[in-house]
């Protein structure tokens, strides 16, 4: 297993996560480089060798894989397309969780490296033969007389208690940050009901009393009167009354209906334009609009920035803007391929052909030949044709439209 070295970079997601994991996987490849310039006479390679070549360093790189697994794995939820405050929630709670106990309990990576070392400082050698730089580290506490070649590793009691309250106060800082940029709110989470699937059975005791609870807190937050700092009144965005004789009906059409869809399919049919429900029902209808438009993350934005720059580049740059509108609709609002089976790509460009008169099929000129109109029209339709059976692959085309799949840098 090999992995290119990564520019950690504070613009993009999961850089930093990349970067320590090619560290690690390359560690004993880097250690042998390095090795080999400084005993050339770099002194760069001497100096950078000697300050990685320590227990504080070697664990503090496992340490990081470890944490940074997980913010990484958090982060790829907040690309998530389709996402609802609940499912952040408890993602957000997880990681925080796994990040407090990792104060006691080592990570895997950590764990791995703590228990290759003694539990004791001393003098420590790492293995990195030339013939065998993949694979686990290996540290062995006395020189070999064979010819493979070891690294001394700086160990001392010293280094071990400095890694130890780092690691400490690292885990609080980073837990105490997550807390504070994601702070617990009650009414936030009680739009949790509205999401279909999180419908307990109906047989169950507990469906009963489902929500409840929180049209409560809703009616608490959203039922009451406001006043802004400037003394001006706002009134109830909703009737906490009439909420409450709403809420059981549209519980058991979610239940009857929308089991098994998601969220935003689900009120995207009960609010569309030919629904019935926000005219019967539109204290429901008010809250659900709030939950939907409740900026969750920026995923999106960023796609659209990232897609902008790659339509319009420097040798693009006399695009309209309605030509750039028409580009960017097309790569992030175009299903992708695998969807669109049943999309007649042929009668799409005879469509598109019959729009205006097109140059490439322009039979008017006379140095366009009819034969020569015929065979750029076969080809189109060809690459159509092509274009079809990558369906079938199960291929996905980035431009027609991103898919949810996340990145790591």
């Amino acid at each position: 297993m090999h992995r290119n070295f990564v520019r950690p970079c504070d613009t993009r997601w999961l850089s930093v996560r990349g970067a320590v994991e090619a560290v690690l996987i390359n560690l004993k490849a880097m250690f042998y480089c390095l090795q080999s310039d400084a005993e050339s006479g770099d002194s760069t390679a001497r100096g950078m060798l000697n300050e990685m070549a320590t227990f504080d360093f070697l664990a503090i790189l496992h340490l990081m894989a470890d944490v940074l697994y997980y913010l990484g794995q958090l982060s790829c939820v907040f690309q998530k397309t389709y996402l609802d405050l609940s499912s952040v929630d408890g993602h957000i709670k997880a990681v925080v969780n796994v990040l407090k106990n990792m104060k006691d309990d080592p990570g895997r990576r950590l764990k791995s490296f703590l228990s290759s070392v003694p539990e004791t400082p001393s003098e420590l050698y790492m293995k990195v033969a030339a013939a065998n730089l993949t694979g686990d580290i290996e540290f062995v506490t006395s020189k070999s007389s064979s010819d493979e070649a070891m690294i001394t590793i700086k160990d001392n009691s010293n280094l071990r208690k400095w890694f130890v309250s780092c690691k400490s106060e690292f885990l609080d800082k980073l837990v105490d940050n997550l807390e504070t940029r994601f702070p617990e709110s009650n009414f936030l989470k009680a739009f949790h009901i509205f999401i279909p699937s999180h419908l307990p059975k109906a047989t169950s005791p507990e469906y009963k009393q489902y929500g409840f609870d929180e049209i409560e807190t809703l009616c608490s937050f959203y039922g009451t009167p406001k006043t802004t700092n400037d003394g001006m009144q706002h009134a109830p965005v909703i009737d906490s009354d009439k909420l409450k004789d709403e809420w059981p009906v549209v519980k058991e059409i979610l239940r009857n209906n929308y089991m098994q869809c998601n969220f935003q399919d689900t009120w995207g049919s009960l609010l569309g334009p030919q629904a019935c429900l926000p005219t019967l029902y539109p204290n429901i209808a008010k809250l659900v609009t709030i939950s939907l438009i409740i900026p969750v993350n920026t995923a999106d934005c960023e796609r659209g920035f990232s897609r902008y720059n790659l339509i319009k580049t420097k040798g693009r740059a006399r695009l309209k803007v309605s030509s750039v509108s028409a580009l960017m609709s097309i790569a992030l609002g175009t299903p992708p391929l695998k969807e669109m089976l049943s999309f007649n790509f042929r009668r799409a460009f005879q469509i598109w052909c019959s729009m205006k008169q097109r140059r490439i099929i322009d039979t008017s000129k006379s140095i366009q030949p009819a034969s020569t109109v015929k065979n750029i029209n076969d080809c189109m339709l060809k690459l159509i044709d092509s274009v079809k059976q990558l369906t079938k692959l199960d291929r996905e085309i980035d431009c027609f439209g991103d898919s949810d799949d996340c990145i790591d840098e």
